[in-house]
């Protein structure tokens, strides 16, 4: 892409990701050991899942505030679902001044 106003930003994918990485480590924990892991290590995993997504949509806002106004978009590029020679369809993470919001909301108030 040749001047394309988008900025990018890799630290977009770490914030689902983080609360899913925590939820797959305590269910295969459960079904591979079928045993509980100690209520210390269950709260610090998951919630520090949680804040760990705080603070990196609290980075994403810095990261936004810093680009000129008429700008204020980060995109973190997964990868190519569909490519053709005059199509293609990228799987991404768009981030605005309104999802920013939403996302400070729901991590802040999840953590």
């Amino acid at each position: 892409m040749v001047n394309d106003p988008l900025q990018t930003s890799d630290l977009l994918r770490w914030i689902p990701a983080l609360p899913l990485i925590a939820a797959l480590l305590h269910g295969a924990w459960l079904t591979l050991v079928r045993r509980p892991l100690s209520k210390a290590l269950v709260v610090f995993v998951s919630c520090g899942a949680v804040i760990g997504s705080f603070a990196l949509s609290c980075a994403a806002l810095v990261r936004l505030i810093a680009l000129p106004e008429a700008g204020r978009v980060l995109v973190d590029d997964l990868y190519t679902w569909i490519g053709s020679a005059h199509f293609g369809a990228e799987a991404a993470f768009l981030l605005d001044p309104l999802s920013t919001a939403m996302i400070l909301v729901v991590t802040g108030v999840g953590s």
